[in-house]
């Protein structure tokens, strides 16, 4: 079991491989538009944190690990009731959701407007380094708000 543990990709995944992640994630996954707000008062970076995550959830954990081999990634595997099955969860983040998301684009069908929109934020991520304490551009910033609100209508 590799629960916990970020691994890197130790096989090229092929077309159908894409596909098959493809239609798992628009059946079994989210893209998320992370926006963590800074305190009101001493904060020296007042546009926040934010973070994209491409996310699937299963309980047969093996799925998940094949996937993992394929494009890498973090297994986070819960058990909230003794009497059912533990559930588990595959997430990338950061740099890591770009090559995930070029991968499985062309095959998404349900949530391709999501990924994309995911895409386009994580790509204005290298604006601005990750530790910067520089305030963002307000045309950066309101781009991602914006993003982050239609992620949420979709």
């Amino acid at each position: 079991m590799r629960a916990n543990d970020v691994n890197y990709a130790t096989k090229e995944p092929t077309e159908a491989i894409k596909a098959y992640l493809a239609g798992f994630v628009d059946g079994e996954g989210c893209f998320v538009i992370a926006h963590t707000r800074p305190p009101s008062s001493g904060s020296r970076n007042v546009s926040g944190i934010w973070d994209c995550r491409v996310c699937v959830y299963n309980s047969n954990l093996e799925i998940l690990e094949t996937l993992q081999d394929y494009f890498g990634g973090f297994i986070q595997i819960r058990n909230r009731n003794e009497k059912w099955k533990a559930a588990g969860q595959l997430t990338w983040s950061g740099t890591r959701v770009v090559p995930v998301i070029e991968a499985i684009l062309p095959y998404l069908i349900g949530k391709k407007e999501q990924a994309e929109l995911l895409l386009s934020v994580q790509r204005t991520k290298t604006v601005i380094g990750r530790k910067s304490h520089q305030p963002m551009p307000a045309d950066l910033l309101a781009f991602r708000l914006a993003a982050k609100e239609k992620m949420h209508q979709l």
